[in-house]
């Protein structure tokens, strides 16, 4: 069985962070759905980062689709609207292609984007700082080394 693991942190509020690692299982899911509604219920508006560190991580368990779309309805698509100021998702660049179609402001209603290089997400979130005060980009990065070590090769940016 491969490992995986599923990490939060909003100590950088208003950014939060979350890296999922390995396939996630549907309650893993649906530990991620509760930490975004404990997020809307701090009823400020903040960014999302979102790191998919390997190709399995973007794959869903059996089940995930109904408790999102439920999740949707019950307020959370509001909630976006309304809280989520920007949301920016970096995947393994070997999963760019299949997820060239996607786009952040088309699915949610909100600025946003999918990148394969973390650094190009990080430039990102300090070219739109002005949407929540954010931290400067070198503090997320910092963050990032803290919360996420070992960060898996293919996350990390090879631009400096």
């Amino acid at each position: 069985m491969t490992n995986s693991r599923l990490l939060s942190d909003h100590s950088l509020w208003p950014l939060c962070t979350t890296l999922a690692e390995g396939p996630q299982s549907l309650s893993q899911h649906l530990e991620m759905l509760a930490i975004w509604n404990r997020w809307f219920a701090r009823n400020q508006p903040f960014v999302t980062l979102r790191l998919y560190a390997d190709p399995l991580s973007l794959e869903q368990a059996e089940g995930t689709a109904r408790a999102t779309k439920k999740w949707l309805r019950d307020g959370a698509d509001q909630n976006i609207r309304s809280l989520v100021k920007a949301m920016v998702i970096v995947i393994p660049p070997e999963s760019l292609e299949a997820m060239k179609h996607m786009n952040v402001e088309a699915v949610f209603g909100i600025p946003g984007g999918i990148f394969s290089d973390l650094q190009d997400a990080l430039d990102w979130i300090g070219e739109h700082r002005h949407l929540c005060d954010l931290p400067s980009v070198e503090t997320v990065l910092q963050r990032l080394e803290q919360t996420a070590e070992p960060l898996p090769r293919e996350t990390r940016s090879t631009k400096r």
